[in-house]
């Protein structure tokens, strides 16, 4: 006995002349023209129609493989991919017919291709599979309109968050409109940045001799300063104000200077901060047709300023006049200059909150 025989036991234990008549590869299984292509060999043959025993196809059959237990390919091709199954067939045709189609008898029908084969024959059955020409395409079936049950009030309650996503999609598509005009179309920026200054003044050296002593922490009435003088005198000046003071530049105990050199450079909270730097001629015809200038801080304060124009040079100056009730900003700081076509106080309060906002709200998200 061969291993064939222990695992695989066939269904029909006849010749295979007998297999040929026996009812039960006739009438058991009715016939499926499903569409499909049987190779024997390497003899391929479009199929006519298939059922779980029996298979007919058209073509001729060569005589040696008459009445012969062959392996045969089945193979199904759909929009895409196809399905080959493998099986063992007795093959017969009749020689007398030149019509007469192929029979491809299986001989052992509950192998390995009976479940894809029956899934395959009842899906066409059902409607699931519809054919194309050659090619078979899956499709779902048309089904009968039934009556529905009454489905619970679950699905309406989707509308009223559609809507509240809706309204906030338009809110942001119009908010981004809104602050684009603003920023495009109502604003100019300069493009040069500008640096805060502090007006001050300066203590001067009073004759040329070498500094002996320098004090910027002297309170009012102190002595600020002191300088030998080439002379032989010592010269003490104190502190005019209650101010803060910065050494001027190359001015140090020990270093000499001339008459009239700054040694000590005065600044108060109530000196006004100013900014100077080229203005672009877009800048200027803006300021000119009467175009709010305002600066705008690193700290995000828009302060409206003044500026006063001078043409040195054939280069168009401004200088940026600090408002006197306004808190002046850090010496040195970095700031940007730009006109705004709103003007008025309510208008230019209200842009601002609206910068404030947008501000908020992008550091907020």
């Amino acid at each position: 006995m061969t291993v064939n025989t222990l695992l695989r036991v066939p269904e029909f234990d006849l010749a295979p002349e007998e297999a040929l008549t026996d009812p039960g590869f006739h009438s058991e299984f009715p016939q499926v023209n499903l569409p499909f292509q049987i190779t024997i060999g390497g003899l391929t043959m479009d199929g006519i129609s298939i059922s779980l025993t029996k298979a007919l196809a058209s073509g001729r059959l060569p005589a040696d493989l008459e009445y012969q237990d062959e392996l045969v390919s089945l193979r199904f091709d759909f929009d895409g991919f196809s399905i080959t199954l493998y099986a063992d067939a007795i093959l017969s045709q009749d020689a007398n017919d030149a019509q007469a189609p192929v029979s491809v008898f299986f001989t052992h029908p509950t192998d390995g291709h009976l479940s894809p084969l029956r899934y395959l024959i009842n899906s066409f059955v059902a409607g699931d599979t519809v054919t194309m020409g050659h090619l078979l395409s899956s499709g779902a079936a048309p089904e009968q309109v039934r009556p529905q049950a009454s489905t619970p009030a679950a699905k309406p309650a989707r509308k009223p968050l559609r809507i509240l996503l809706l309204a906030l999609l338009g809110f942001g598509f119009g908010f981004a409109a809104t602050d684009m005009i603003y920023h495009r179309v109502l604003l100019s920026h300069e493009p040069r940045p500008l640096t805060i200054t502090q007006d001050s003044q300066a203590l001067r050296a009073t004759a040329s001799g070498q500094i002996a002593l320098i004090n910027p922490q002297a309170a009012q009435g102190d002595v600020a300063y002191s300088l030998l003088a080439n002379r032989g005198d010592l010269v003490s000046v104190r502190m005019p104000c209650d101010c803060a003071a910065d050494p001027a530049q190359g001015a140090f105990q020990g270093a000499t200077v001339l008459s009239g050199d700054p040694i000590l450079l005065l600044t108060s909270d109530t000196v006004s901060a100013t900014a100077q730097l080229r203005l672009s001629q877009r800048g200027l015809s803006r300021y000119l047709a009467g175009d709010q200038a305002e600066v705008v801080l690193a700290d995000g304060r828009i302060v409206p300023v003044d500026l006063r124009i001078e043409t040195p040079d054939a280069q168009t100056t401004a200088t940026v006049i600090w408002p006197q009730d306004t808190q002046a900003p850090d010496p040195d700081s970095i700031a940007l200059l730009r006109f705004n076509k709103l003007n008025g106080r309510f208008v230019r309060t209200l842009s601002a909150r609206l910068t404030e906002v947008r501000a908020r709200l992008l550091n907020k998200f």
